[in-house]
């Protein structure tokens, strides 16, 4: 059984902090960061927290851009809290790590 792990960002400061008041989280993959759950901000339509992957694309033109062999999902999942968010990539990390070719950041 595989699982991701957590680290969060550094949180925003000044009047950055008072749109964007809570840091966002990466997720990593055996300490390689494959993507992020993102926090809601002032400019969310739904003040939900999204997860979103760095994938592999399958065609290279699949977005219209070829200078990059890689490209970001967002899950359809839309969790109330952060832990929420955490807790359903912890269940579902074996099938998530199955259905998508990730992608890695160095940390």
């Amino acid at each position: 059984m595989t699982n991701f792990t957590f680290k969060k960002q550094e949180k925003a400061t000044g009047l950055m902090a008072v749109g964007e008041p809570y840091p966002n989280v990466d997720i990593k993959l055996n300490k390689k960061i494959c993507g992020y759950i993102s926090a809601p901000t002032w400019n969310s339509q739904s003040n939900k927290w999204l997860i979103r992957f760095s994938v592999i694309k399958k065609d290279i033109m699949e977005d219209g851009n070829s200078n990059c062999s890689w490209r970001w999902i967002t899950l359809k999942k839309q969790s109330e809290t952060e832990q929420e968010a955490r807790d359903f990539l912890k269940i579902y990390a074996d099938k998530i790590i199955e259905k998508y070719d990730l992608h890695f950041f160095e940390d």
